[in-house]
């Protein structure tokens, strides 16, 4: 490794999901490997009824409060005042990721983003493993 002498940033918070797109569980410490982080968007909440992406995903998009939500029974309920039931289902090869293992939010793209919407966005809203 070559010694530059410059930070580049800090890692204030490490979270991981075990439900995708649920509320993250803070971590002091955690492995990184290949696949990501062990326990990391273990499962997810799938449409069992009551909506157009039947046997997909329920996303954020379907439930602006799915990620204040921290368990699959609260997803469960909160989906059925909807009229939606779901199933929470463990990820077929251990993680049910959208694009990457890993999500990172900085802190000067968060800026950007707020003054562009003229509002403070909760970065947990991105549900970030590193921030």
């Amino acid at each position: 490794m070559v010694e530059t002498g410059m930070d580049v940033g800090t890692t204030v918070a490490l979270w991981r999901y075990p439900i995708k797109s649920l509320r993250g569980e803070p971590l002091e410490a955690t492995r990184v490997e290949a696949g990501g982080i062990p326990g990391d968007r273990a499962s997810s909440l799938v449409i069992t009824r009551g909506h157009a992406r039947l046997g997909k995903a329920y996303r954020g998009k379907e439930d602006e409060r799915l990620h204040r939500l921290g368990s699959g029974d609260e997803a469960v309920a909160a989906a059925d005042e909807r009229g939606v039931a779901l199933d929470v289902v463990a990820a077929n090869g251990g993680h049910e990721y959208d694009a990457a293992p890993i999500s990172i939010v900085v802190d000067r793209w968060m800026d950007g983003l707020n003054a562009a919407v003229g509002f403070r966005v909760e970065h947990q809203r991105f549900r970030p493993n590193m921030f």
